[in-house]
């Protein structure tokens, strides 16, 4: 994936267009429409960079929460998600507010939450105890906006294929955590399909006890 990002800084938007498919683009128009905003929930897997620049060269508002590198890398980083107008919002306290924002703009809202990230929730996850962020369910269940598990993976030398589902219904009362548990199930339904391609590079499961 790291060749995917650098690859990032030399295409135009045309040649980004070229080298991704998409499945399920009705359903993210048909939920934008609402004008709630989207949330895409996705794994890790395939490049979220290429996926959230395409999205952005197509002409979608897009916006993607991201962890800060370390020093300059922070802003080289930046600077190459940002080219075809991808909009950064870095993982921190002025995340929430930027957030809101966005959805409030009726952007999509990408949001990579198959891995525990500070506080969220637990699921069963592959039949095992694990924590993953609670954002998407909190985000939707709060302003309305339409949560949709999607994931992208490669499908030769930097070509992508995208795959966006349709909207999770949420029920009247139904918690975060269920909210949750539903899109870790559909993850798991992706990961089976191409395991080759989930990257989980840190421990993510817990013991039955802790």
């Amino acid at each position: 994936m790291l060749m995917d990002f650098l690859l990032l800084g030399s295409l135009g938007p045309d040649e980004l267009i070229a080298r991704v498919s998409v499945e399920g683009r009705d359903h993210l128009d048909a939920a934008l429409a609402r004008g709630n905003g989207a949330i895409m929930a996705v794994p890790h897997m395939g490049s979220w960079d290429m996926a959230g620049s395409y999205a952005a060269a197509l002409g979608y508002r897009i916006a993607a929460v991201a962890e800060r590198f370390p020093g300059s890398l922070n802003d080289a980083v930046i600077r190459t998600r940002r080219r075809f107008g991808l909009d950064v919002i870095t993982l921190g306290r002025s995340a929430v507010r930027a957030i809101g924002v966005a959805l409030a703009a009726n952007s999509i809202l990408a949001l990579v939450c198959d891995l525990e990230q500070g506080p969220g929730v637990e699921v069963r996850f592959f039949g095992r105890r694990a924590i993953v962020p609670a954002g998407p369910a909190s985000f939707a269940l709060k302003t309305g906006a339409a949560l949709m598990p999607a994931y992208q993976y490669a499908t030769g030398p930097s070509r992508h294929h995208i795959h966006i589902e349709a909207p999770l219904v949420i029920h009247p009362g139904e918690t975060r955590e269920h909210v949750m548990q539903r899109v870790v199930d559909r993850f798991e339904v992706f990961i089976r399909e191409r395991p080759e391609q989930w990257y989980a590079f840190r421990p993510m499961f817990r013991s039955a006890e802790g």
